[in-house]
């Protein structure tokens, strides 16, 4: 009887490593982070930031990263210091850089957390070379910046204005802000 016991086992052990069942494709299909192409902008290290102001309604358009090749972004995290609305834009410099187009914007977001905090765009916005990426926090500063010698962030207090926003308004800071999006080539490309 020992003996039978052994082979019944090896049996049923064996039936039960059959092929696993493959994902759904829906689900790959969905899920941004299996795409080959992903590239980010932005700073590596999130947790750099050391810095956080007070002030409203701070728009911020990072100018010493652009976007390097036709894309869309898909998603964008970042780290926050405080639990404020945050919301992500995407621009374009028209008129040799007299004024932004508003290309694209993700919806207002709380972070769920102090310290990284990931969100997926609910559409993509497309991106080309040499566009730009910012943010707007409505309230007090939720993201920090850490002050880097010869960055160049554009800041204004000026409420951000829709479809264009003139250059005039914003200045020119040393602040890395903590932040970085998530791009990809397109579908079209």
């Amino acid at each position: 009887m020992k003996f039978g016991f052994i082979p019944a086992l090896l049996g049923l052990l064996l039936w039960g490593c059959g092929e696993p069942e493959p994902p759904s494709a829906k689900l790959v299909q969905e899920d941004p982070l299996t795409s080959a192409n992903i590239d980010t902008l932005g700073t590596t290290n999130l947790a750099q930031g050391d810095t956080l102001i007070d002030d409203h309604n701070f728009t911020i358009v990072e100018n010493t990263w652009r976007f390097r090749e036709s894309g869309e972004v898909f998603a964008w995290e970042f780290y926050a210091e405080r639990l404020r609305p945050v919301k992500l834009i995407v621009l374009r410099a028209l008129d040799k850089g007299e004024r932004f187009e508003l290309l694209g914007e993700s919806e207002t977001v709380i972070p769920k957390q102090i310290g990284i905090n990931h969100f997926v765009l609910r559409e993509p916005i497309p991106v080309e070379p040499r566009d730009y990426f910012g943010f707007i926090q409505p309230e007090e500063q939720a993201i920090p910046f850490k002050k880097v010698r010869n960055w160049q962030a554009l800041g204004t207090l000026k409420p951000f204005q829709r479809p264009f926003m003139p250059r005039e308004p914003f200045a020119s800071y040393g602040w890395r802000y903590s932040v970085r999006v998530l791009y990809r080539q397109s579908a079209a490309n």
